[in-house]
Protein backbone atom coordinates (compact mmCIF):
# COMPACT_ATOMS: atom_id res chain seq x y z
CA UNK A 1 0.00 0.00 0.00
CA UNK A 2 0.97 3.40 -1.02
CA UNK A 3 1.67 5.83 2.05
CA UNK A 4 0.28 9.46 1.44
CA UNK A 5 4.00 10.45 1.88
CA UNK A 6 4.95 8.40 -0.77
CA UNK A 7 2.47 9.76 -3.19
CA UNK A 8 3.23 13.20 -2.82
CA UNK A 9 6.60 11.87 -3.92
CA UNK A 10 5.61 10.03 -6.85
CA UNK A 11 3.47 12.70 -7.77
CA UNK A 12 5.91 15.00 -9.79
CA UNK A 13 7.59 12.16 -11.38
CA UNK A 14 4.30 11.68 -12.91
CA UNK A 15 3.61 15.07 -13.59
CA UNK A 16 6.85 14.91 -15.55
CA UNK A 17 6.22 12.32 -17.26
CA UNK A 18 2.68 12.81 -18.66
CA UNK A 19 4.24 16.40 -19.45
CA UNK A 20 7.04 14.75 -21.72
CA UNK A 21 4.96 11.75 -23.21
CA UNK A 22 1.90 14.34 -24.37
CA UNK A 23 4.09 17.16 -25.36
CA UNK A 24 6.31 13.89 -27.48
CA UNK A 25 2.99 12.68 -28.77
CA UNK A 26 1.73 15.64 -29.94
CA UNK A 27 4.72 16.94 -31.00
CA UNK A 28 5.04 13.56 -33.08
CA UNK A 29 1.49 14.12 -35.08
CA UNK A 30 2.34 17.99 -35.50
CA UNK A 31 5.59 16.96 -37.68
CA UNK A 32 3.81 14.18 -39.37
CA UNK A 33 0.77 16.55 -40.79
CA UNK A 34 3.29 19.39 -41.23
CA UNK A 35 4.86 17.22 -43.51
CA UNK A 36 2.08 16.28 -45.56
CA UNK A 37 0.90 19.94 -45.08
CA UNK A 38 4.10 21.45 -46.27
CA UNK A 39 4.77 18.53 -49.35
CA UNK A 40 1.00 17.84 -50.68
CA UNK A 41 2.74 15.85 -53.56
CA UNK A 42 3.88 13.52 -50.85
CA UNK A 43 0.38 13.18 -48.98
CA UNK A 44 -1.36 12.34 -52.53
CA UNK A 45 1.56 9.43 -52.71
CA UNK A 46 1.03 8.29 -49.34
CA UNK A 47 -2.70 8.76 -48.25
CA UNK A 48 -4.13 10.72 -51.15
CA UNK A 49 -6.57 13.67 -50.15
CA UNK A 50 -7.55 15.07 -47.16
CA UNK A 51 -5.86 18.00 -46.80
CA UNK A 52 -8.64 19.73 -45.25
CA UNK A 53 -8.71 17.14 -42.64
CA UNK A 54 -4.93 16.95 -42.34
CA UNK A 55 -5.54 20.61 -41.54
CA UNK A 56 -7.99 20.37 -38.95
CA UNK A 57 -5.87 17.63 -36.96
CA UNK A 58 -2.70 19.65 -36.88
CA UNK A 59 -4.76 22.80 -35.79
CA UNK A 60 -6.65 20.56 -33.15
CA UNK A 61 -3.01 19.04 -31.44
CA UNK A 62 -1.37 22.53 -32.15
CA UNK A 63 -3.86 23.66 -29.32
CA UNK A 64 -3.27 20.37 -26.98
CA UNK A 65 0.55 21.29 -27.79
CA UNK A 66 -0.05 24.70 -26.61
CA UNK A 67 -2.14 24.31 -23.40
CA UNK A 68 0.00 21.17 -22.08
CA UNK A 69 2.65 22.80 -20.57
CA UNK A 70 0.61 25.41 -18.51
CA UNK A 71 -1.70 22.41 -17.48
CA UNK A 72 1.29 20.50 -16.24
CA UNK A 73 2.42 23.56 -14.34
CA UNK A 74 -0.57 24.13 -12.59
CA UNK A 75 -0.91 20.48 -11.62
CA UNK A 76 2.97 20.54 -10.38
CA UNK A 77 4.66 23.89 -10.85
CA UNK A 78 7.26 23.65 -7.93
CA UNK A 79 8.46 20.68 -8.78
CA UNK A 80 9.02 20.91 -12.57
CA UNK A 81 10.03 24.67 -12.18
CA UNK A 82 12.85 23.00 -10.39
CA UNK A 83 13.59 20.19 -12.21
CA UNK A 84 13.46 22.40 -15.64
CA UNK A 85 16.36 24.70 -13.51
CA UNK A 86 18.30 21.53 -12.48
CA UNK A 87 18.11 20.46 -16.07
CA UNK A 88 19.13 24.38 -17.56
CA UNK A 89 22.31 23.75 -15.21
CA UNK A 90 23.13 20.37 -16.24
CA UNK A 91 27.07 19.51 -16.77
CA UNK A 92 25.75 17.17 -19.92
CA UNK A 93 25.66 19.80 -22.76
CA UNK A 94 23.05 17.75 -24.85
CA UNK A 95 20.92 17.92 -21.80
CA UNK A 96 21.13 22.00 -21.88
CA UNK A 97 20.88 22.29 -25.54
CA UNK A 98 17.92 20.23 -25.55
CA UNK A 99 15.95 21.79 -22.79
CA UNK A 100 16.70 25.14 -24.33
CA UNK A 101 15.72 23.96 -27.62
CA UNK A 102 12.68 23.01 -26.46
CA UNK A 103 11.45 25.50 -24.80
CA UNK A 104 12.84 28.18 -27.53
CA UNK A 105 10.90 26.11 -30.43
CA UNK A 106 8.25 25.14 -28.67
CA UNK A 107 6.94 28.82 -27.70
CA UNK A 108 8.44 29.78 -31.60
CA UNK A 109 6.37 27.15 -32.75
CA UNK A 110 3.37 27.87 -30.72
CA UNK A 111 3.79 31.65 -31.56
CA UNK A 112 3.99 31.14 -35.17
CA UNK A 113 1.27 28.68 -35.27
CA UNK A 114 -1.26 31.45 -33.61
CA UNK A 115 0.02 33.94 -36.18
CA UNK A 116 -0.51 31.48 -38.92
CA UNK A 117 -4.01 30.60 -37.41
CA UNK A 118 -5.54 33.74 -37.05
CA UNK A 119 -4.51 34.63 -40.99
CA UNK A 120 -4.16 38.36 -39.98
CA UNK A 121 -3.42 40.72 -42.56
CA UNK A 122 0.73 40.87 -42.36
CA UNK A 123 2.80 42.44 -44.80
CA UNK A 124 3.87 39.89 -47.82
CA UNK A 125 7.20 40.05 -46.12
CA UNK A 126 5.78 39.66 -42.27
CA UNK A 127 3.71 36.94 -43.70
CA UNK A 128 6.41 34.76 -45.54
CA UNK A 129 8.82 35.57 -42.04
CA UNK A 130 6.01 33.73 -40.00
CA UNK A 131 5.91 31.06 -42.29
CA UNK A 132 9.41 30.53 -42.86
CA UNK A 133 10.17 30.29 -39.11
CA UNK A 134 7.26 28.21 -38.45
CA UNK A 135 8.57 25.33 -41.41
CA UNK A 136 12.16 25.93 -40.39
CA UNK A 137 11.78 25.06 -36.92
CA UNK A 138 10.13 22.21 -37.68
CA UNK A 139 12.68 20.52 -39.75
CA UNK A 140 14.93 21.46 -36.94
CA UNK A 141 12.76 19.98 -33.85
CA UNK A 142 12.19 16.87 -36.75
CA UNK A 143 16.09 16.57 -36.69
CA UNK A 144 16.25 17.02 -32.44
CA UNK A 145 13.56 14.37 -32.31
CA UNK A 146 16.01 11.78 -34.39
CA UNK A 147 19.08 13.08 -32.22
CA UNK A 148 16.60 12.42 -28.88
CA UNK A 149 15.17 9.31 -29.62
CA UNK A 150 18.76 7.79 -30.39
CA UNK A 151 20.35 9.20 -27.15
CA UNK A 152 17.65 8.12 -25.19
CA UNK A 153 17.44 4.39 -26.88
CA UNK A 154 20.96 4.43 -26.35
CA UNK A 155 20.87 5.38 -22.37
CA UNK A 156 17.78 2.93 -22.08
CA UNK A 157 20.19 0.08 -23.36
CA UNK A 158 22.91 0.95 -21.31
CA UNK A 159 20.88 1.21 -17.95
CA UNK A 160 18.82 -1.97 -18.75
CA UNK A 161 22.09 -3.77 -19.24
CA UNK A 162 23.54 -2.53 -16.26
CA UNK A 163 20.50 -3.56 -14.06
CA UNK A 164 20.63 -7.24 -15.86
CA UNK A 165 24.12 -7.67 -14.66
CA UNK A 166 25.17 -7.74 -18.51
CA UNK A 167 27.92 -5.27 -18.67
CA UNK A 168 29.55 -2.33 -16.72
CA UNK A 169 28.28 0.98 -18.51
CA UNK A 170 30.09 4.26 -19.18
CA UNK A 171 32.00 5.15 -15.82
CA UNK A 172 29.81 3.53 -13.89
CA UNK A 173 27.47 6.75 -13.01
CA UNK A 174 23.52 7.83 -12.78
CA UNK A 175 23.58 3.43 -11.53
CA UNK A 176 20.79 4.57 -9.39
CA UNK A 177 18.68 6.74 -11.70
CA UNK A 178 15.27 5.98 -12.75
CA UNK A 179 15.56 3.63 -15.95
CA UNK A 180 12.37 5.98 -17.48
CA UNK A 181 14.12 8.98 -17.12
CA UNK A 182 13.98 10.85 -20.42
CA UNK A 183 16.85 12.70 -21.78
Amino acid sequence: MTTPSRRRESRPALVRHALHHVYAATAIVLMVTGVFLTLPDLRARLIGGYGREILDLHLWVGWVFLATPPVALLLGRRDLLTALRERLSEARAWRRFHMASVLIAGFLLGLTGIVLWLDLELSRALADLVSNVHEWLSWFVIAELCVHVVVAWRKTYERTRMLLGLAPVGKGEDAEQDLFEFA
